[in-house]
């Protein structure tokens, strides 16, 4: 590796094709952002090539500010496909000869890479909390893969780290591993004009107060739990009730009509096709997130509900003790009485706010320039073996 970092061209190729796909978009964003702030800071001749899906709208999945910051290039294989294995390199040869080093930013690595690889595995859930058996078997064999031919691993927790190098059942492989947590958006902690956010909350049809739940549907994620803990908590408040506010992808009719018949006509509020600005009016002015998960890598949403002010009732999860520390709610049990106990005793109590400045605090730690710094670490350590 060099000893200047301003003398010496770093080409880094990065799998930009799930960018707005929920939390390895977001992570692919951050570090991104990070790396395009660490290069302005510190001077350092690095370029950015992307791949991108061509089925994404530039406009709406680029934020302006990476305007001239990095190369795109269209790669449309499948995500998690074959195609994605065996000729994504093919198809950029010369793109790839031309970088120094490929970072994969969730665990499908292709097949031929002739440079140093990263590989991000963000959580091991396809095989320890699989829709199927055979998201189980592919998953294992994937996340094997991918971590004996990458030169070196990334992960967002010590969780998730403990449960990767148990999948990998190897300890030389298991050295890869790096944990590297998540970090904040960019524009998610905005000052906006508060007449503004409520405008934004009305033309949503979004009323307070309310709680905030972000997410989908998956069996992991805790919905059906916080359908019947949040039955629980409107019996107790009848008309009182707040609403509740959805966010994310993945719900479908029965979904729509499983809360209709919980929450009623106006107790349930979906959303989608939400910016990054708008999610942050919705933690910003929501009673309470609500995290009912089961597994987790990471728990993005947590944090940034921290680094908003909002309080927080989460599942007793480890990940989330990693991240939040003791600035979250966490409930006495993992069944929906338990959460919906803490759900009304929360909404009955004032808010702590020693609780929500410690949390609001904690998320500063967070930032895309540290992600960034950290990562550049591990490519450094990629380009010196």
């Amino acid at each position: 590796m060099p000893q200047s970092e301003s003398r010496i061209l770093v080409r880094i190729l990065i799998d930009a094709r799930k960018l707005g796909d929920g939390g390895i978009g977001t992570y692919i964003e951050t570090l991104i952002d990070g790396l395009i702030e660490r290069r302005d800071v510190s001077g350092a001749d690095i370029t950015i090539t992307l791949l991108i899906a061509p089925t994404k709208s530039l406009k709406s999945e680029f934020p302006s500010r990476w305007t001239g910051q990095v190369r795109t290039i269209l790669e449309p294989a499948g995500k998690y496909s074959i195609t994605e294995y065996l000729l994504m390199y093919f198809r950029h040869r010369a793109t790839f000869k031309s970088h120094d080093l490929y970072h994969s930013p969730h665990y499908t690595l292709p097949y031929f890479v002739p440079t140093p690889s990263v590989v991000t595995i963000h959580d091991a859930i396809h095989v320890s909390h699989p829709e199927t058996v055979m998201h189980r078997l592919i998953g294992k064999w994937l996340i094997r893969s991918a971590m004996r031919r990458a030169t070196k691993v990334i992960t967002v927790s010590k969780v998730s780290a403990d449960e990767i190098a148990h999948i990998a059942a190897d300890s030389h492989t298991s050295e890869k591993i790096n944990v590297i947590p998540n970090a904040v958006r960019t524009g998610l902690v905005a000052d906006l004009d508060e007449a503004f956010e409520h405008h934004y909350l009305s033309k949503s049809s979004v009323r307070l107060p309310y709680c905030l739940f972000v997410g989908n549907p998956k069996p992991h994620k805790g919905w059906s739990k916080l359908l019947e803990a949040w039955k629980i908590v409107r019996e107790a408040l009848g008309p009182d009730a707040p609403q509740l506010v959805v966010v994310g992808y993945g719900f479908h009719t029965k979904h729509f009509l499983e809360a209709l018949e919980v929450c009623g006509n106006e107790g349930v509020m979906f959303l989608r096709g939400v910016s990054v600005s708008q999610q942050g009016i919705l933690f910003r002015n929501a009673s309470l997130l609500l995290f009912p998960s089961e597994a987790e890598g990471f728990g993005l949403p947590v944090l940034e509900a921290m680094a908003s002010g909002t309080r927080v009732i989460a599942s007793p999860l480890q990940v989330v003790r990693e991240v939040a520390g003791e600035t979250v709610t966490y409930t006495k049990g993992d069944d929906a009485a338990a959460f919906a106990e803490a759900v009304l005793r929360s909404l009955a109590s004032q808010e702590n706010l020693v609780q929500v400045k410690s949390a609001k605090v904690r998320s500063q730690l967070f930032t895309s320039m540290r992600l960034a710094e950290e990562t550049y670490r591990v490519y450094e350590s990629c380009l010196r073996t």
